[in-house]
């Protein structure tokens, strides 16, 4: 069954309300799961003893992807506010996005190598993908 959607009041804020505009736009949205679709195939791309110019290069494009997921997340906060967090994949994305960010300052201002949380932050990344499935089926819906 489909919630009702929340109808967008605008609040005079200049910045809120051209967030909330940029949050809600189809083409923002379907960049987003563009990016999550193109982070997946470049997580996936990876095998024991590859080369090190192929770890460089993965380690560019996460930071990359972290900094798109980080400005989707500040976006989304300023335009929801405290209902931000109302939805669990918003929850689950400002999670990763934390911990993320979480590793990257360990390892770039304490020299603490976080390797293998890393890798499961990465890992659940991937999840992320499941918002595309819960997108597919909404579309079916409308098709249907």
């Amino acid at each position: 069954m489909e919630q009702p959607q929340r109808k967008y009041v605008k609040t005079g804020s200049r910045i809120r309300d051209m967030c909330n505009d940029v949050a809600q736009a189809d083409i923002f949205n379907a960049f987003i799961l563009a990016c999550i679709i193109i982070n997946s195939i470049c997580l996936a791309v990876t095998w024991y003893d590859e080369p090190d110019e192929l770890v460089h290069v993965m380690e560019i494009v996460n930071l990359a992807f972290t900094g798109i997921y980080f400005v989707e997340m500040i976006i989304k906060l300023i335009a929801y506010k405290k209902n931000y967090f109302s939805d669990g994949w918003n929850v689950f994305d400002f999670l990763i996005v934390m911990f993320a960010l979480i590793g990257i300052v360990s390892e770039m201002m304490f020299n603490i190598k976080v390797g293998a949380l890393s890798t499961v932050v990465r890992a659940f990344r991937i999840l992320r993908v499941l918002k595309l499935i819960r997108k597919a089926k909404n579309l079916q819906k409308i098709l249907n």
